[in-house]
């Protein structure tokens, strides 16, 4: 967000979401955003000592966050919030869906079940590129070369399209 300030014209504001990393956002074991009572979004510390670091508060955490929707409120909110700050600078918000590990499994509609709960309601593009989990750099979980170029592909498509 910070970035967008940066440029004069912007023509688009590009964000992936990995649906794995969703939990991670909603984690308090350092610095990060967490949703108010009134849908706000506000930046919260960690804990200080032995509950930032513990493996049960992890655990507990792991098993709780996703199921109980705060990780799912909060990428909601993120993203509404980010579709807001590029339309507010003239930019397209276009969001990306990706996969760190195993791609989503669809359900009825052909579409992970997920993407229908953070970008239906949205009113702002997203397209879903699945990669191999194989594409990864050596000895690092980051995207290869072959990953990068289907997404900036995918991406480029999207815009392409978007012009006409």
């Amino acid at each position: 967000m910070e970035a967008l300030e940066a440029f004069t014209r912007p023509i688009a504001l590009v964000t992936l979401v990995l649906a794995d990393e969703l939990e991670r956002s909603a984690a308090g074991d350092r610095r990060h955003l967490v949703l108010s009572r009134d849908g706000s979004l506000l930046l919260h510390d960690p804990p200080p000592g032995l509950r930032q670091t513990s493996t049960l508060r992890d655990l507990l955490r792991r098993a709780t966050h996703y199921e109980d929707g705060e990780a799912i409120e909060l990428a909601r909110a993120l993203l509404r919030a980010t579709t807001a700050r590029a339309r507010a600078h003239g930019a397209l918000p276009l969001f990306v869906m990706t996969n760190f590990g195993p791609a989503c499994l669809p359900d009825a509609s052909g579409e992970p079940a997920l993407e229908h709960v953070l970008f239906d309601d949205l009113d702002a593009p997203h397209l879903r590129v699945d990669l191999d989990p194989s594409w990864r750099l050596k000895d690092d979980p980051h995207p290869d070369a072959r990953a990068s170029r289907k997404l900036a592909d995918a991406i480029e498509s999207l815009l392409r399209h978007h012009e006409d």
